[in-house]
């Protein structure tokens, strides 16, 4: 065992000749005792270090020859390191994945409201793509509803629409404003794009249906792109997100976005014009 009290005489003045020492993780003064015997040209010595692995030149020798444990510990460390950001990766693409719609609500909603100038396109009954002006407004609400269900509509005819007509709102109610003979799904897509804000009833039958469910995915591109409309969900049966498969519509409802049909404090009207906000002077349109 060489001992480091070398470090502090003249290189030049001691010979050692050839020699093998057990290198231990403290001795890599060796190496700079050495480095000053070829500073002056004085070398007399040819140290071999036997480590924990193998046998090296003293002059080549570094620290992780020499410390096993070190080595070992920053491994260890650098695989917990990578791990780490693995799994946080992993777990922040799954949950992106996973609540990409819940994020994007969120987001919305704490962002200040406005608007993008997009144009938005359909197809016609012939295939032609036609663009739309994301600039005319021609309804304040669009109304999408199960319309096979009796009651609902009752209520929507009878009830809600009374109500925000009374109030100045011009909606469209694609039984009673839609042309006859027209195709349907054509008419749907012009007029979604035309429409300020959307209010929908969520219940049982309605993503079952051909239409409602045509509509709901036109309601909500159009939503997505501009952040001037406005959607109001009413849930109508009271359902959960585990029943609804639609992963956007199951956001809303996680979140607390929709209104209970059965409003405990009949305060029902109130919310769906607060959700909407000021009616659309039209005229200037």
């Amino acid at each position: 065992m060489l001992h480091r009290e070398l470090l502090l005489r003249d290189p030049c003045a001691i010979g050692l000749g050839k020699i093998t020492v057990k290198c231990t993780c403290d001795m890599i003064w060796i190496k700079l005792w050495l480095d000053r015997q070829h500073a002056v040209n004085c070398s007399y010595n040819q140290i071999t270090c036997e480590t924990h692995e193998s046998f090296v030149n003293a002059a080549l020798i570094s620290k992780s020859d020499l410390c096993e444990d070190q080595n070992i510990e920053q491994s260890f460390m650098s695989y917990i390191l990578l791990g780490v950001t693995i799994i946080s990766v992993a777990t922040g693409t799954f949950l992106c994945s996973q609540f990409k719609y819940e994020i994007l609500l969120l987001l919305r909603k704490l962002r200040p409201k406005r608007r993008m100038d997009i144009s938005f396109y359909y197809r016609s009954g012939n295939n032609e793509l036609i663009e739309m002006d994301d600039k005319t407004i021609s309804y304040d609400a669009y109304l999408s509803f199960d319309d096979n269900n009796e009651t609902i509509r009752k209520w929507v005819v009878e009830d809600l629409i009374k109500n925000l007509e009374s109030k100045g709102y011009k909606l469209c109610l694609p039984c009673r404003d839609f042309n006859v003979g027209m195709i349907r799904e054509e008419e749907i897509r012009g007029v979604i794009s035309k429409c300020k804000s959307f209010i929908v009833l969520l219940s049982d039958e309605y993503l079952k249906d051909h239409f409602a469910n045509l509509e709901w995915k036109l309601i909500w591109n159009n939503y997505k792109h501009d952040r001037s409309k406005r959607i109001a969900i009413i849930n109508y049966d009271i359902m959960e997100s585990g029943y609804v498969k639609q992963r956007n519509m199951k956001a809303f409802l996680r979140l607390g976005y929709v209104m209970d049909f059965s409003n405990t404090d009949h305060q029902l009207m109130q919310e769906i014009i607060h959700k909407l906000g000021q009616p659309v002077d039209l005229q200037k349109y």
